[in-house]
């Protein structure tokens, strides 16, 4: 492995658990883990129940990403100064927020995001121009 490698690595762990961090210290993980302490409080723990909470909790943190990029898009269709951030354009901030939420998704079930985007670079490199394809 690259120096630069692990520098990236690093940056993208801390990225992950300072916005991971962040979102549970201001309760957007609250709901999650309550549901979880009363399945486990049931005696549910390990059952599909909480196989299928976690589940729908996964995919509802993936749909905020989705949200964020067709904020994204309104940024780019309809250009102007982000109103919370005004040095910043509505599209630099809303891909900021997709990165922030992916990084928070990260951090919260401590994937190996840094790790994986390095080795899909790598794979990348060895693919054909526009992947094979004509069009």
């Amino acid at each position: 492995m690259e120096p630069i490698d692990i520098e990236v690595i690093d940056a993208i762990d801390w990225l992950s658990h300072a916005c991971y961090t962040n979102s549970f210290e201001h309760g957007f993980w609250d709901q999650y883990f309550d549901a979880l302490n009363t399945l486990e409080k049931w005696g549910q723990i390990g059952g599909n129940d909480v196989r299928q909470y976690i589940t729908d909790v996964k995919l509802s943190k993936i749909a905020l990403m989705h949200s964020e990029l067709g904020e994204m898009t309104e940024g780019i269709r309809k250009p102007c100064p982000d109103m919370h951030c005004p040095g910043f354009s509505s599209e630099e901030i809303e891909l900021a927020d997709v990165l922030i939420r992916a990084f928070d998704y990260a951090g919260a079930y401590h994937l190996r995001l840094a790790a994986a985007v390095l080795a899909k670079m790598e794979y990348n490199k060895s693919r054909p121009y526009k992947h094979g394809k004509l069009a």
